[in-house]
């Protein structure tokens, strides 16, 4: 007779998914069993992991990652590097150490080309291709080429970059607010961002307005 060894954690698969479902290990090999005490997902691979709010659940096997759907469905194959979430629902992909991009829905919409892809925003990511960065929506859509030396998260709906040596801020859809003219800048803190120009501090509001002069040979953020 067959045991299964289920594991210690039983959840819901997703408010979309009204039963609850359990991985479970059998002979080595991790799948999901649902309440009626059916496979979801039959034991066939080495690591199963929770399912997203949309019920798509990562699977491993072989050292590759892959997705399954809410009925088991292949929806994005075993071929993957790594397979982690990113904006809401999508995920970015990786293989042979680059970088693509998934709607909500796990079809892919940008193919593994670039050396990084991170979250601006809720509505934005940074790419990164031949060490300069670019700003794309979570469409897909490039909406900045990748011309800029750096680009960081976004910090109070402002997101520092650097381009020729001079910083700025672009907002969650790199839109640019305050152009690039400083020599170098923090994060906003309270609606206050520290910069400096002409080697002194001074702090601008989110508007880019300068609440005083830069005189400040040092200072802390608000």
């Amino acid at each position: 007779m067959r045991y299964l060894l289920i594991l210690v954690f039983i959840f819901f698969t997703g408010c979309s998914q009204k039963d609850k479902n359990a991985i479970v290990t059998e002979f080595g090999k991790e799948g999901v069993l649902n309440e009626q005490g059916q496979y979801a997902v039959k034991p066939i691979y080495d690591k199963v992991y929770l399912a997203d709010e949309y019920g798509y659940r990562k699977v491993q096997r072989n050292g590759f990652y892959g997705m399954v759907d809410s009925e088991a469905k292949t929806v994005l194959p075993l071929n993957y590097d790594a397979i982690d979430p990113i904006l809401d629902g999508q995920v970015k992909l990786s293989e042979n150490k680059k970088f693509g991009l998934t709607n909500k829905d796990k079809q892919i919409i940008v193919k593994p080309i670039y050396d990084s892809i991170f979250e601006i925003s809720d509505e934005a990511v940074a790419v990164k291709l031949n060490g300069t960065y670019g700003c794309m929506s979570s469409n897909g859509d490039l909406i900045v080429k990748t011309i800029y030396d750096n680009l960081f998260q976004a910090n109070e709906d402002r997101a520092r970059f650097n381009i020729n040596g001079k910083w700025g801020f672009v907002d969650n859809n790199c839109n640019v607010m305050i152009k690039p003219i400083y020599e170098y800048v923090n994060d906003y803190s309270n609606g206050y961002a520290k910069v400096k120009l002409n080697n002194k501090w001074s702090y601008i509001n989110l508007e880019g307005d300068p609440i005083v002069r830069p005189i400040f040979e040092n200072g802390k953020n608000f």
